[in-house]
């Protein structure tokens, strides 16, 4: 005979997921906080680097 879940062990059950996501979400909301931080860098860098060579192609720098 298969025996079924009781309605605590499901309410428990429950309960465990919410904390479990309680602490999981702050963390992921940091992650992509820090993903967004490293994306906008990796941007900067990449102007940057461009404006740099369009200044080295138009001579605004001086070349030794």
């Amino acid at each position: 005979m298969k025996r079924a879940f009781t309605i605590l062990e499901l309410v428990f059950v429950i309960i465990i997921l919410g904390i479990l996501a309680a602490i999981a979400l702050p963390k992921l909301e940091s992650s992509k906080d820090e993903a967004e931080l490293s994306k906008s860098l990796s941007n900067l860098k990449t102007l940057i680097n461009d404006i740099s060579i369009y200044a080295l192609k138009k001579r605004y720098f001086k070349h030794d």
